[in-house]
């Protein structure tokens, strides 16, 4: 394929050697962005970032960790809309049947919390299994 010329600036495609090199590259990246992540996404990590969003205040105007607040949030809200699809997909065979619609993200992480903190002895669990059990000691389905 040639080259493109404009105005003394040259465009030439990628060679595949280039393209395979910014793949690896970027997979990486990836790998070593996200496995410190898995190491540590057991109850207590979940516990301590559930924790400062229950306790935020916003009237404070001084809050130090607001990516706590939206770890625990994002976590818990994916957690509840993937199982509200699989629900609907499969009827009530779900996890958990969450009937209330309009629970917030401050109830669902108190939630959480609570049942985190009654059972101290499996906080080395995975957060999210740990998260959906909270969800269906609470909203059980028939």
């Amino acid at each position: 394929m040639p080259y493109v010329q404009t105005d003394q600036i040259v465009a030439r495609p990628p060679t595949k050697r280039q393209i395979t090199l910014s793949l690896t590259l970027c997979l990486l990246a990836w790998l070593l962005l996200t496995l410190p992540l898995q190491a540590r996404a057991d109850g207590n990590y979940l516990l301590q970032r559930c924790q400062v969003a229950i306790n935020f205040d916003p009237d404070s105007r001084r809050y130090n960790n607001p990516a706590d607040m939206a770890y625990c949030y994002g976590l818990l809200q994916g957690i509840r809309e993937t199982n509200n699809l699989y629900r609907r997909k499969t009827g009530n065979d779900a996890y958990f049947c969450l009937d209330t619609p309009s629970l917030s993200h401050k109830d669902a992480a108190t939630l959480v919390v609570t049942f985190l903190q009654a059972n101290p002895k499996i906080l080395h669990r995975n957060e999210t299994t740990l998260a959906v059990q909270a969800f269906r000691n609470n909203f059980p389905c028939p």
